[in-house]
């Protein structure tokens, strides 16, 4: 019952039980009592079964497999964290498919026990702006903001992913929200796919089509080359990126790019190369990246332009 608060399934299916109404059989679970009158029982069966013929989410319920992963674990059906989290990947697909959403609605599609606005503590929209909440009548409701410089690469990426990892039906229950009047956008570029790192990584790919380890320490100012590696081989290890030999030593420089089997490529892709037509300090910053390799590590230099990839 993802729409429902989870506290309060666990009230009443536990006041139920007390009153013997759904007392545990024999495996653990849960059935009618015995006890219940007939007639209140045919009434129960037959309710259900007129829900499930007009409410066709209703009938959906009970084919679920369970609430999906959240957070910082990697879900069930092999989904990457582009995003950082399961949570917030699964909450913006649900945005671009459905937006504008009520609040309440959202939490029912992506099945979290809990939805507050973004804030220092919760971060299910990442904190860069990707998202705009406004206050309507019944209550806050949200929408991708389609202000923000990328809204539509963004979305498009979103929609591809969304249909090779589906999100559990949705049924309206309001009608959707008019959207506010557009403002101009103040947020975060760096944390677009859940923090810098990552996102300096990838969006360094939007300038050549490529990148690597040793670029992207240079790009990546003031961050530890060790958190740099391991969020670079969580992106290959989850099939978003893919090396051009296998890791582990070598004389030639091991580059990466988007995976040929991600299933959104050619999106992320071009959301990747809009990054730079946005931001143009994303190719400066990776040409000064070369330009100091080229100064400390000459024969970096000359393996990339034996290789025809040296850029500059």
């Amino acid at each position: 019952m993802q729409d429902e608060w989870a506290a309060g399934v666990e009230r009443a299916t536990k006041r139920l039980i007390e009153a013997d109404v759904l007392p545990y059989a024999n495996d653990a679970t849960l059935t009618l009592s015995r006890d219940v009158a007939p007639t209140l029982r045919r009434f129960i069966l037959e309710t259900a079964q007129a829900f499930s013929e007009k409410d066709p989410y209703l009938a959906q319920r009970s084919t679920e497999n369970g609430p999906r992963t959240f957070a910082f674990n990697p879900s069930k059906d092999g989904a990457a964290r582009l995003f950082g989290t399961d949570a917030r990947l699964r909450n913006l697909m649900a945005l671009a498919v459905h937006d504008p959403l009520m609040l309440r609605e959202l939490r029912r599609i992506t099945g979290a026990n809990h939805m507050t606005l973004e804030s220092r503590k919760v971060a299910q929209f990442g904190r860069g702006e990707l998202v705009r909440v406004w206050k309507t009548d019944d209550g806050p409701a949200i929408m991708l903001d389609p202000a923000y410089p990328l809204a539509r690469p963004l979305q498009r990426l979103l929609v591809a992913l969304e249909r090779a990892y589906p999100l559990p039906l949705y049924v309206p229950e309001f009608d959707a929200p008019e959207p506010p009047p557009r403002r101009p956008w103040h947020g975060d570029r760096n944390a677009l796919f859940g923090g810098i790192i990552p996102t300096t990584i990838l969006t360094s790919i939007g300038v050549h089509g490529w990148t690597f380890e040793a670029l992207c320490v240079a790009v990546c100012i003031g961050h530890d080359r060790w958190n740099i590696k391991k969020a670079m081989r969580r992106l290959e290890d989850e099939g978003v990126l893919q090396g051009g030999r296998p890791r582990g030593p070598g004389m030639d420089v091991r580059t990466v790019r988007i995976a040929d089997d991600f299933p959104a490529k050619a999106e992320l892709q071009a959301l990747l190369e809009a990054c730079t037509q946005a931001w143009p300090g994303i190719s400066d910053a990776v040409k000064t990246g070369f330009e100091k390799i080229a100064y400390e590590r000459p024969r970096t230099k000359a393996h990339l332009k034996n290789r025809g990839l040296w850029p500059y």
